[in-house]
C-alpha cells in the first residue's frame, strides 16, 4: 500500500512497474521526499533487505564520491548503489554525463548510468520493520566521510579484479 504521511510518499510495495517508477520520480522532482523499502541483498553489510531508505532529489553538482542513489535501471526497475566515480568525455573536468555505482557486495561496478536517469540521493537509513527503529543520517561528516573510504576502497577493488582478469586470460 502506498500513502502519503508527514510531507513524504511511503512505497512499501516492491514490486514496481514503469507506473510506479515514474510517479516516484515526479514526487521527487516535486521537491517531496520518498521513503522505499529496501529489497534485494548488492548493498550487504551496509544496507540490508527490509531497511528503509528516505530519498531527496538533489542536483547532479551536489552528489559526492560515497553517496547512495537511486537510479533507473534497465527496464522497469531501479537500481540504489553507492556512487564510486563519474565517467566523463575526455576534456571535460567537471562533466558528469554519466555515474558509477556499484552495490557493495558485488564485484564489479555497474554499467555507467546517464545522468538523465539519476532520480534521488538517500539522506536517511532507518532499520526496523515498520517502527523506525534506529536512524542515521547520511548528511553529517562522519557519514560521508565513512561513505567515500567505501566508494574508494570499491572502486579500487574492481579495478584490481579487472587488471587481475586481463592478466590471467
Amino acid at each position: 500500500m502506498d500513502h502519503k504521511s508527514a510531507g513524504q510518499w511511503v512505497f512499501s510495495d516492491s514490486r514496481l512497474g514503469a507506473e510506479k517508477i515514474q510517479l516516484i520520480s515526479d514526487i521527487l522532482n516535486a521537491k517531496t521526499d520518498v521513503r522505499l523499502r529496501v529489497t534485494g541483498e548488492s548493498m550487504r553489510p551496509f544496507l540490508k533487505a527490509g531497511s528503509i531508505v528516505t530519498l531527496r532529489r538533489e542536483p547532479l553538482e551536489k552528489l559526492r564520491i560515497g553517496d547512495l542513489i537511486l537510479c533507473r535501471s534497465h527496464g522497469n526497475a531501479m537500481i540504489l548503489h553507492r556512487l564510486i566515480g563519474f565517467d566523463r568525455k575526455k576534456g571535460r573536468k567537471r562533466d558528469r554525463s554519466f555515474l558509477v555505482t556499484k552495490g557493495d557486495a558485488l564485484d564489479a561496478p555497474d554499467q555507467p548510468t546517464p545522468a538523465g536517469d539519476y532520480l534521488a540521493r538517500v539522506i536517511q537509513i532507518a532499520s526496523g520493520n515498520g517502527a523506525l527503529k534506529a536512524c542515521r543520517s547520511m548528511d553529517s561528516l562522519p557519514a560521508w566521510a565513512g561513505n567515500y573510504i567505501q566508494a574508494v576502497y570499491h572502486r579500487f577493488r574492481s579495478r584490481l579484479i579487472c587488471s587481475y582478469m586481463k592478466t590471467n586470460k
